[in-house]
């Protein structure tokens, strides 16, 4: 066969489709003008029938849309603990969660209640007598430690609270986006559901920590009551070296309980800050994949009343053959880029441009569907072929 002959494409014989009862004369005559080496050829005429491509059209969108709406995603990291980890969120093991004690962290390594507790040790080494002495010293650490509490020097118990929540918060935030972006590859119906536990948990872990600050704030004010009790029971007693010492401790641990109830306060609400900072992305996030997936849905419900390619033995083979070419994610991405949206935002685009959007998908479905039915009409010509089976 002569190999400088310009090839036939797919394109012109459907084309010659359309010049009716005449379209092999039609294409014999062609084939005569330009494609002379080329006539001794034998024609077979290959029927397409024009009024069931929309049927098949509409039958492979259902097919499409359920693939783009159940796609799943091969990604441990998008598990419910694995999502928590990342945003710092879930608790390992028996420790506490990760968000609180990175919040409690110092400079130098340590804790800000390891800070606290060196400072009370520091005074109750010092047992001055008598009580008065005793009671000036209570008073000093009072000054002393509501100034390192609230001292807005970068050694202050506050100043170093609210850098460390400044820095957590921007990571955490990060990492939202990429946990979201990563869930934008899913389909709408495994997003929706990923992003729903996510929430619950997130919603969850919020409450939690709303009643651990206020429990804490409870403590502290029953701890200052204590504390005030015990002051009033050291000025009222006499000196012993045995009931003073005692009575020192023990209003110093009053103390110590009002600083870490205040300082586990602190921590739990600005906690409660930055999941309720993760939460509002990840809440606009599901209402609008909410809304593309009852759009996909929609669009499934209208084709798949338009669909009905019968039950024969030839419908079948086709709709399987179709199901085999099908790239539903390639086809996703060059469909994307038509309304300028991802999949996941679809759901808020103008009904006139969603409507457009499904009628180009349709449009792109008939024109496959006839391409892929030709392919298997020459597939099959070519087994028939005996050349074939040299």
């Amino acid at each position: 066969m002569p190999t400088d002959v310009p090839p036939l494409d797919e394109d012109t014989l459907l084309y010659l489709r359309a010049s009716g009862d005449g379209r092999l004369a039609a294409l014999k005559d062609l084939i005569a003008e330009r494609f002379e080496p080329l006539q001794s050829l034998q024609l077979v005429e290959i029927v397409l029938p024009e009024s069931c491509w929309p049927v098949w059209a509409h039958w492979l969108a259902v097919e499409v849309i359920d693939r783009w709406r159940n796609e799943l995603l091969a990604d441990e990291a998008l598990a419910l603990p694995a999502m928590l980890a990342a945003l710092g969120l879930a608790a390992q093991q028996e420790e506490a969660l990760p968000l609180l004690s990175r919040l409690s962290e110092t400079a130098e390594g340590s804790t800000l209640s390891f800070e606290l507790t060196l400072r009370l040790q520091a005074a109750a080494r010092q047992l001055p007598q008598p009580p008065q002495a005793a009671l000036a010293q209570i008073e000093q650490v009072v000054t002393a430690l509501a100034d390192w509490f609230a001292a807005e020097d970068e050694n202050g118990c506050l100043t170093q609270l609210r850098a460390n929540f400044e820095r957590i918060r921007t990571v955490t935030a990060a990492s939202c986006r990429q946990l979201l972006i990563r869930l934008g590859f899913a389909g709408t119906q495994v997003a929706l559901q990923q992003l729903t536990t996510l929430q619950a948990a997130l919603e969850a872990l919020d409450r939690q920590h709303a009643e651990e600050h206020e429990d804490r704030l409870q403590r502290e004010q029953a701890s200052w009551r204590a504390f005030a009790t015990l002051r009033n029971r050291l000025a009222g007693r006499g000196w012993n070296l045995r009931v003073g010492r005692d009575d020192y401790e023990a209003t110093l641990r009053a103390l110590a309980s009002v600083y870490q109830f205040k300082l586990e306060a602190e921590i739990f609400w600005l906690s409660s800050l930055i999941v309720r900072e993760v939460l509002e992305p990840v809440r606009l996030q599901l209402a609008m994949v909410a809304r593309s997936d009852r759009l996909l849905a929609e669009w499934q419900q209208r084709c798949r009343e338009h669909s009905k390619i019968g039950a024969g033995a030839s419908a079948v083979l086709f709709a399987n053959y179709l199901r085999s070419q099908l790239d539903a994610a390639q086809l996703l991405q060059s469909f994307e880029t038509q309304p300028g949206y991802s999949l996941m935002r679809w759901g808020t685009l103008a009904p006139s441009r969603a409507a457009a959007l499904l009628d180009a998908l349709l449009a792109h479905l008939q024109q496959l569907c006839r391409s892929l039915h030709l392919r298997c009409c020459l597939s099959l010509l070519a087994l028939d072929d005996p050349a074939t089976h040299e």
